[in-house]
């Protein structure tokens, strides 16, 4: 559980880790936020109007931020985008929060002051700024099915925190409008009343984007709002200690989960190779240590990866072998085939000569003849053997047939 004061332009901010968050009791536990820091009128109105009215609709937004993917490394996303809101030159600067894969920064309090959802200007004689939440998110675009899965779960996680707040807060119900014309009607039927969720794009068409418009147009999203619903219930339930543990935020795929996964594949096991070390990985990694003798914990990766290579070292070997020794044999009856035909065309009828037979057409020394020789004999043998349905477990006679027709046809063309 931690929360990391740092510093930008000479002004504070906290950040704030996924269990620090959670275990904020309410946005007015918050200690500190960071806008705050910077001139009212600059980036923020100093009151809102009327003050204390209360949180209507949250406003998804993204904040054109690098996307920190390396699995290895924190995510600074939301660290970078306050930074950028504190420089005193960057003065249309103004949200209430910010969140990345790992962290949550509180920037200006949206129930005390005006933010500028939408920027400054109204529209329809409704003012966003007043009864909207806008939550940043640490991403640089809106194609959110781009991303990798597990990139885009631990955004939604940090997100669904933070909005765990605000809805825990204000009833904002878990409603998803993407109409605009619907989104200004659910305003001013009830004048007081919540209205859900929305993105940026819906309220600014025609200057936003964000969080996941798509790119064909219409009402439509990539931003998976049913995941970040679900996520946004169970942080609610943790909230209030309704849910049996705490989810944590979600790994990156593992490289030698993958391999364990390619290998158990290789076995005969249909795995996805996701890098995720699920219950069906699980289950054929236990029987794969009952079927290959492997001693040790199938949940200590490394060791279960390295057993693994040996076994596929020794399964490669043997399957080398083993076609080694297929292509021996088949060599071996390929010949004793061959034989067979060269015997079965001493008797068979030549074509268009009556009953007169291979041998009758070219004598005992046929095989010394000008014309027929035996690598020509070779040649036409393994020809009929190609073109005949069953390769080399087919009859002699037919494969005799064959060839005879095609040597035939080679000596007329001579």
């Amino acid at each position: 559980m931690t929360i990391t004061r740092q510093h930008a332009h000479g002004l504070p901010y906290d950040s704030y880790s996924l269990h620090a968050l959670r275990a904020l009791p309410s946005l007015d536990d918050v200690r500190l936020w960071a806008g705050l820091g910077r001139p009212a009128g600059t980036n923020y109105g100093a009151s809102r109007n009327p003050r204390g009215a209360p949180i209507r609709l949250a406003v998804q937004h993204i904040a054109v931020a690098a996307e920190m993917r390396d699995p290895n490394r924190p995510d600074t996303s939301a660290e970078s985008v306050t930074a950028w809101g504190l420089n005193p030159t960057n003065r249309g600067a103004s949200w209430p929060d910010c969140t990345d894969r790992d962290s949550w920064v509180p920037y200006l309090p949206a129930h005390l002051v005006r933010t500028w959802t939408q920027g400054k200007a109204n529209r329809y004689g409704l003012d966003w700024n007043t009864i909207a939440w806008g939550q940043e998110q640490g991403i640089w675009d809106p194609n959110w099915n781009a991303k990798p899965d597990w990139f885009v779960k631990a955004h939604l996680r940090m997100s669904a925190a933070a909005w765990a707040l605000v809805v825990a807060t204000w009833n904002i119900p878990l409603k998803l409008i993407l109409n605009q014309a619907e989104l200004y009607r659910l305003a001013t039927a009830h004048p007081t009343a919540p209205i859900g969720f929305s993105e940026h794009w819906v309220i600014d068409p025609e200057m936003r984007n964000d969080a996941g418009r798509w790119p064909l147009g219409g009402n439509r999203t990539t931003f998976p709002w049913d995941l970040q619903f679900q996520y946004i219930q169970e942080e609610l339930a943790i909230r209030t200690g309704s849910i049996p543990g705490t989810p944590d935020l979600p790994a990156a795929p593992s490289a030698d989960v993958k391999a364990i996964q390619e290998h158990l594949n290789f076995l005969g096991a249909h795995l996805d190779v996701d890098g995720y070390w699920g219950p069906l990985t699980l289950a054929v990694a236990h029987d794969y240590a009952d079927v290959y003798g492997y001693p040790g914990d199938v949940t200590n990766h490394r060791a279960l990866l390295t057993h693994l290579e040996s076994t596929m070292q020794n399964v490669l070997t043997l399957l080398q072998e083993t076609k080694g020794l297929a292509e021996a044999i088949y060599a071996d009856q390929t010949q004793h085939l061959h034989n067979r035909v060269v015997g079965t065309l001493r008797k068979s009828k030549w074509p268009g000569a009556g009953n007169a037979t291979f041998e009758d057409m070219f004598g005992a020394t046929w095989m010394r003849a000008g014309k027929v020789d035996p690598v020509m004999l070779g040649d036409a043998v393994k020809a009929a053997l190609a073109e005949i349905p069953g390769g080399a477990s087919v009859d002699a006679d037919a494969v005799a047939e064959a060839t005879v027709n095609k040597i035939a046809a080679r000596l007329q063309e001579d």
